[in-house]
């Protein structure tokens, strides 16, 4: 699966071919129709591209401001009775 068609790329992303051939324009790759191939390094140089236009982080799904560890704390206290 190095190299898929476009039209078959869409498809498989669900979205029209025309706005797939608009956002690979948009990261510097430009094609003359859906029925060219795009090979794996093109589709992670447009998923880079897509990750900084929509903001999040290069590599990792987490954003930077993340908090480190996570703090819990009791909202009530309660007996158990055994009989």
């Amino acid at each position: 699966m190095s190299e898929v068609t476009i039209k078959h790329l869409a498809t498989m992303l669900d979205i029209p071919a025309d706005k797939l051939l608009a956002q690979l324009a948009e990261a510097g790759m430009h094609f003359k129709g859906p029925d060219q191939a795009v090979s794996s390094t093109e589709k992670m140089k447009l998923l880079g591209f897509l990750r900084r236009a929509h903001g999040k982080a290069e590599g990792g799904g987490e954003a930077i401001t993340a908090p480190s560890h996570v703090t819990l704390s009791r909202r009530k206290v309660s007996e158990i009775k055994v009989s």
